[in-house]
């Protein structure tokens, strides 16, 4: 099934279900019934959804060295080593709280979930 997400033509997505068709065939019957459009790269809309070129997580995080950005090169990671351990420190800090073993806005939807299959 992940050579099948991942083929990014066509024929190649023929190809890997063809292979998972010889494999498994209620796995392909199940993946038969499911939209490619979904969940396999060959079958992806190619046109721009959007038109900001850089992600809120680099740009987050250019923001955070932007002040080490011109030091020399040790200097630098030292500083980016330093903030990400203390990003992980206090993200462990607001996990600890967590009543679930995840995190509460997975746990509502997976109570949600649970609640509409019974």
């Amino acid at each position: 099934m992940e050579a099948a997400a991942r083929s990014t033509t066509i024929p190649w997505f023929q190809a890997e279900m063809k292979k998972l068709q010889d494999l498994s065939g209620p796995a392909f019957n199940w993946l038969s019934r499911l939209d490619p459009m979904q969940w396999c790269r060959s079958h992806f809309r190619i046109h721009s959804k959007c038109d900001i070129l850089l992600n809120n997580i680099c740009e987050a995080f250019n923001k955070s060295i932007i002040d080490a950005r011109d030091k020399p090169i040790i200097t630098l990671l030292e500083r980016i080593r330093y903030y990400i351990m203390l990003l992980m420190a206090t993200r462990r800090e607001a996990m600890e709280k967590w009543a679930h073993d995840v995190g509460p806005r997975v746990f509502a939807a997976l109570e949600k979930l649970k609640k509409q299959s019974a």
